[in-house]
């Protein structure tokens, strides 16, 4: 049983049955009394199995909260909430009950997924503070300013949220430190280095808390650091374990010995499976200049699994070989049952869905894509990728509705011009913060980025339904047991659709661009949806905005 921590709320566990059917059926029955066609690409991904002694027992399903206390909501990241109070219905009841100014230290995007716990609502900004706001009335409780320690010329971007366990709340910073905060006072208990960032690494994902392990990765992949997944003792701050993703400089595939590359970072949260850490690990680098690191470059752009105790890979399975496009698997993945056995789905920053085997690392589907995908090698003189380094599918989490067995992907329609040098030159510079032996990706004019919502049936992998929007929802979507899939646009559309059809069922517009999907929780008896404008750092100049970056909270009246 996982260690989700509930308090005083309504909550919900999964049954095992025997028939997938059945197992539907007792879902219903308990959340009540709680109350395009798109292309295929070729199966091509590579699987790797460690065999080492290990037993993978039957896992079991995560526990459902009507809290939102941890990012992706639960353990396996779903993103679904059990909440059937809000329905089609009632979508036009929802009122905006408070709105927060987020200032407090504030740089880059706003990319911070809240998490709300026993009335307990946190925020971290981009800036790496941290607040602490009354759920239901928008109080401020505390918050905290970290004091960070920068290498010269680098700034926080962004930071993708804290975790919560027990009586503490967790958040990375920009300068590689575990802060762990009385989650009721802000008082700081503990910091601990996680990283060097002398050696180009920085942290902006949402620690992972299981037990008395922090699992962390890193950012800094494309600065040509090596990727690594590391669990950290949440008492001491000893190591616990850490599993690099690529080979040191000069062995391998990763040559030559000296200069910046390598690449490979976990930047987004896994999630645990069992007795497995699961993650999605980032692009090779130099980014687009393939000739200094031969071969497929094992374990990026994969999905790893790792065993949590001794962080020994049990399976990788790689969508993009030899990466020269920046096609990170970006977008945490999400873990799911299928036919009673467990799978593992992602959707990649190439633009294709794909699902595996939890138990084997196998392929089950052959990928479906959901953009639009035109690629060729980089040339010298230029191509244009279809989709680009934005996606595809970035930060932003998937979700999965285990009532109709429908994952919902939102998906970023941008291209990347790419121009890749004849021979890298000597100490080449980093162009546009990368790491690229002398090429560059250049964002094409008069092309503004826009977006789909995608259902796909995981039983085969097909689409179910998609839709087009003028605008990305680079931050994901969250979904409801009512049947409602709820995501924010960079424009400052907040939608509401239908979960089988896609269908728009509700919309209003913030005034502020939205890059992070909303969350709903129930506290005092009432549903609450908290969402953050500001918009991504990534997207700041095709949709350009300097007002202020807010907390906003709707509660269904």
């Amino acid at each position: 049983m996982n260690n989700l921590i509930t308090r005083k709320s309504t909550k919900l566990n999964f049954q095992r049955g025997i028939k997938p059917f059945l197992k539907l059926v007792k879902v219903l029955v308990i959340i009540c009394l709680l109350t395009v066609v798109g292309c295929s690409k070729s199966n091509s991904t590579t699987t790797t199995t460690i065999k080492h002694k290990q037993i993978i027992k039957p896992p079991e399903l995560p526990e459902l909260s009507s809290d939102w206390p941890q990012s992706g909501n639960n353990l396996w990241g779903d993103r679904f909430s059990p909440i059937t109070q809000l329905t089609s219905s009632n979508l036009t009841q929802l009122t905006l009950k408070f709105s927060i100014e987020l200032n407090h230290f504030r740089v880059g995007g706003q990319e911070s997924e809240p998490i709300e716990l026993g009335n307990y609502l946190y925020v971290t900004t981009s800036g790496d503070g941290i607040y602490a706001f009354n759920a239901t009335t928008g109080a401020l409780i505390w918050n905290y300013t970290p004091e960070l320690n920068l290498v010269p010329g680098w700034s926080p971007e962004s930071n993708r949220g804290p975790a919560v366990n027990r009586n503490y709340v967790f958040v990375l910073t920009a300068d590689d430190n575990l802060l762990e905060l009385n989650r009721f006072n802000g008082t700081l208990v503990h910091k601990f280095q996680v990283a060097n960032p002398a050696q180009g690494y920085s942290e902006m994902m949402a620690p992972l808390i299981y037990k008395n392990l922090a699992i962390v990765g890193s950012s800094g992949g494309d600065e040509g650091t090596r990727g690594f997944i590391e669990a950290v003792n949440i008492n001491t701050g000893t190591t616990v374990w850490k599993w690099y993703s690529v080979p040191p400089p000069g062995v391998s595939w990763n040559q030559p010995a000296t200069g910046n590359h390598g690449g490979g970072d976990v930047w987004t949260t896994p999630i645990i499976v069992d007795n497995l850490v699961v993650a999605g690990t980032g692009n090779p680098s130099p980014d687009f200049y393939g000739e200094l690191r031969a071969g497929s470059d094992p374990y990026t752009d994969s999905v790893v699994a790792l065993n949590i105790q001794t962080g020994a890979l049990v399976w990788a399975t790689q969508e993009v070989s030899h990466d020269l496009w920046d096609s990170d698997a970006a977008s945490p993945p999400v873990a799911f049952y299928l036919n009673n056995k467990v799978a593992i789905g992602e959707a990649g920053k190439d633009g294709y869905w794909y699902e595996t085997s939890f138990a084997s690392g196998n392929s089950l589907i052959s990928p479906t894509a959901f953009v639009k995908v035109d690629r060729t090698p980089p040339s010298v003189s230029g191509t244009m990728e279809w989709p680009g380094s934005e996606g595809g599918a970035n930060y932003g989490g998937s979700s999965f509705d285990p009532i109709n067995e429908t994952a919902i992907i939102a998906g970023i329609n941008f291209p990347t011009i790419i121009k890749t040098s004849s021979s890298p030159p000597p100490n080449a510079q980093p162009t546009n913060d990368r790491e690229d032996a002398g090429s560059t990706s250049i964002t094409p004019n008069g092309i503004t980025p826009s977006g789909t919502i995608t259902g796909i049936d995981v039983k085969n992998g097909q689409i179910l339904w998609q839709h087009d929007f003028s605008s990305p929802s680079i931050g994901g979507v969250s979904s409801t047991a009512s049947g409602l899939v709820f995501a924010g646009f960079e424009n400052g559309d907040l939608k509401a659709l239908d979960e089988k059809t896609g269908k728009v069922l509700w919309t209003t517009n913030l005034g502020a661009p939205i890059a992070v999907a909303p969350i709903l929780y129930k506290s005092n008896g009432k549903l609450y949806l908290a969402v953050e404008t500001g918009g991504a750092e990534s997207l700041k100049y095709q949709f350009p905005y300097s007002g202020p970056y807010d907390l906003m909270v709707f509660e269904l009246r």
